[in-house]
């Protein structure tokens, strides 16, 4: 790409030169929300009058969420029941619930080499 073509779509854009690099505006405004909602939990936490020592105790007063449980496809590769204590594996739920998790999200994990194959929708 020529020095032209870069300058031309630069200035189609909303840019700004931070540091030596353009970020476009819709970057700052990015950075500036995250910017903000940090500033807001970091006031919350300064609302506390103290924090727990006990982390059960933390754990029931907190709202625990795990986003990325791989019970899916784990279980493809070996049923087991995860209502039941497990001794391997990074989830069941009787230590779920002795940690105090609230929520719990699961994911369906696809090894890339099934979806380079074209098998990640029958997989999943």
């Amino acid at each position: 790409m020529r020095i032209s073509d870069l300058s031309a779509r630069l200035a189609d854009r909303e840019t700004r030169q931070i540091g030596g690099r353009f970020i476009q505006i819709n970057d700052l405004s990015k950075m500036r929300k995250a910017s903000g909602l940090l500033a807001v939990f970091l006031v919350l936490a300064g609302c506390v009058d103290s924090v727990p020592q006990d982390p059960a105790e933390l754990a029931r007063q907190l709202l625990i969420v795990d986003t990325h449980i791989d019970v899916p496809y784990r279980l493809h590769e070996e049923r087991k029941d995860v209502s039941q204590a497990a001794p391997s594996g990074d989830f069941d739920h009787p230590r779920a619930l002795a940690g105090g998790l609230d929520a719990a999200f699961m994911s369906i994990y696809v090894p890339a080499r099934v979806d380079a194959a074209g098998g990640a929708e029958a997989l999943a």
